[in-house]
């Protein structure tokens, strides 16, 4: 990632406001992996909607001249309410 500064993930959906899911500043030029901030927003609504959007926003330390392919992994840790 020597292009990468940083990158911030935002979720929305048709009916609630985009909000941000997770972060990461100030990303090590030198790795292949990355794992982001989580902000610990409250997800109910977005994860309950019949679909959402995810919207990425990336700074670069310098400019591409060929197209880059990422692979990305979420994972949503769902805490059930009985009552």
């Amino acid at each position: 990632f020597t292009f990468l500064k940083s990158i911030h993930l935002y979720i929305s959906t048709t009916d609630s406001n985009e909000i941000e899911l997770a972060y990461l500043d100030n990303i090590n030029s030198t790795t292949n992996m990355i794992e982001l901030i989580s902000t610990n927003a409250r997800l109910d609504q977005y994860v309950k909607a019949d679909k959402y959007k995810i919207r990425t926003q990336v700074t670069l330390k310098e400019t591409l001249t060929k197209d880059v392919t990422v692979k990305a992994a979420m994972k949503f840790r769902v805490t059930a309410d009985p009552f």
